[in-house]
């Protein structure tokens, strides 16, 4: 049932971005919540259980490092490029004020991995240029995918990476180095989210006693919550999203993993990738054209547009590399699905 889920968070990020979806919380301050910030984390844990699974699967072998990054980029590029470049013309064409175009910053898009440090004031070594805004959360994976592999390599090289990363997180949580920059928008920080959600896949496939890898990773986060609500230092914009979105994402995709696939939850799946890249693309469109106003209104539309374009952008361009895919795994043979 992870279509589903996927298809709901892609449209909690839509509604994030046509802030609607926020609702009124006491987190220690009176704020709101976004949840399409705790999408977000679930995206992340989602990752970390899924790409688990497929190396262990296909690429557990140290020679297949590379064949995954194909598998991943075949994935990742096609639907992400068609639409950067759709950005890009229609800026060209039809609204040039909208982002400025230029070598370093088409480059810097085509290949992704910068977006992620456009959090940090790097310029001029960074443009900060996005023309899809939400896929800084896309290149912060990318340098997961080519992280993963690796940690799997070793078990104490995972417990590790997890560490480390959980102290940069309760630095930044404890507000000691900034939230909303270690906390939730750079790997080091966030890393041990998709990790939490690689131990969950592996405690499944050993089949062992429910909470028996996850229950001290998922207690200190526990404690770390316990802590920064007695310090206040939980209302940092993005730090109650992550926390939370962790408290329900781990279980919640630990109990999906053992529900029963369905044909309708694949196809949402596969249009949920499509509606994530291409809502900016159609909140552009209103901006400039002003076709809608009003939250409700505004959210319904890009919606409802995002589901409509994604469509034929996953037949037409997707799916060819879905084929391309299972032809690269299929020339490799499984691997055991045993935890590690």
């Amino acid at each position: 049932m992870f279509g589903t889920l996927r298809f709901i968070l892609a449209l909690l990020v839509v509604g994030c971005h046509t802030d609607w979806f926020a609702v009124s919380a006491e987190v220690t301050a009176a704020r709101e919540l976004d949840l399409g910030g705790m999408a977000v984390v679930l995206f992340f844990i989602l990752s970390g259980f899924v790409m688990t699974a497929t190396v262990r699967r296909y690429y557990a072998d140290k020679k297949e490092y590379g064949m995954f990054l194909v598998d991943r980029a075949c994935r990742i590029f096609p639907q992400y490029l068609f639409w950067v470049a759709a950005t890009i013309l229609w800026i060209h064409f039809l609204d040039r004020e909208a982002q400025p175009i230029g070598i370093q910053p088409v480059l810097e898009n085509v290949s992704l991995l910068p977006l992620m440090f456009n959090v940090l004031d790097c310029r001029p070594w960074i443009s900060r240029v996005a023309y899809l805004g939400q896929t800084w959360s896309l290149s912060l994976e990318w340098y997961f995918y080519m992280l993963l592999p690796v940690l799997l390599w070793s078990a104490k090289l995972r417990q590790w990476a997890f560490a480390v990363s959980f102290v940069i997180f309760t630095l930044a949580t404890l507000n000691v180095i900034t939230p909303n920059i270690y906390s939730y928008h750079l790997l080091p920080g966030v890393l041990f989210i998709f990790l939490l959600g690689s131990m969950a896949y592996d405690e499944l496939a050993a089949k062992e006693p429910a909470g028996t890898r996850l229950i001290r990773p998922y207690l200190l986060v526990v404690l770390l919550a316990i802590f920064g609500n007695s310090l206040r230092t939980l209302h940092h914009h993005w730090t109650p999203e992550v926390l939370i979105g962790i408290f329900a994402g781990v279980p919640m995709i630990a109990w999906l993993a053992r529900q029963k696939s369905h044909p309708l939850d694949d196809w949402l799946g596969n249009l949920s990738y499509g509606i994530f890249l291409n809502h900016y693309f159609v909140l552009g469109a209103i901006d400039k054209y002003k076709w809608v106003s009003g939250r409700w209104p505004v959210f319904f539309f890009t919606a409802s547009a995002a589901i409509l374009l994604a469509i034929p952008s996953y037949y037409l361009v997707e799916k060819p590399f879905v084929k391309l895919r299972r032809a690269l795994r299929k020339r490799l043979q499984p691997a055991p699905a045993t935890g590690r």
